[in-house]
């Protein structure tokens, strides 16, 4: 568990790096591949899901959201992945989507949705 900690930390860390070498699509792209592989690879291998992942994981999408490279629809997805494995969002958790839902809004990607139930 530490160890996928570890790597989607460092993943974190790297996004800035891989968005300078290799532009910003690219970068964001591989990133949020990658993130989304290392959580794969851990409901393979029944490897219990923590905050720390989930964290980490929406530190890499809030990145690529302020490089235009995401939306607040990837975030959602992780809302539903943590739900999927009974993880309630921390505060961590709901302060990463602000900051996803404040750069969709001043990048101009958000949309507003409708509830009409």
């Amino acid at each position: 568990v530490v160890m996928y900690e570890s790597l989607l930390g460092l993943l974190g860390c790297s996004v800035e790096w891989w968005c300078v070498t290799s532009g910003d699509v690219r970068g964001c792209a591989t990133a949020l591949r990658e993130g989304w592989n290392l959580i794969d690879e851990m409901c393979r291998d029944s490897i219990p899901l923590t905050l720390t992942h989930f964290e980490r994981l929406l530190a890499i999408i809030a990145t690529a959201v302020r490089h235009g490279q995401a939306s607040l629809i990837v975030a959602e997805h992780v809302l539903f992945r943590m739900a999927a494995v009974d993880l309630v969002p921390s505060k961590r958790v709901l302060s990463l989507c602000c900051d996803i839902m404040a750069s969709s809004i001043a990048q101009g990607t958000a949309t507003p949705v409708i509830d009409a139930t």
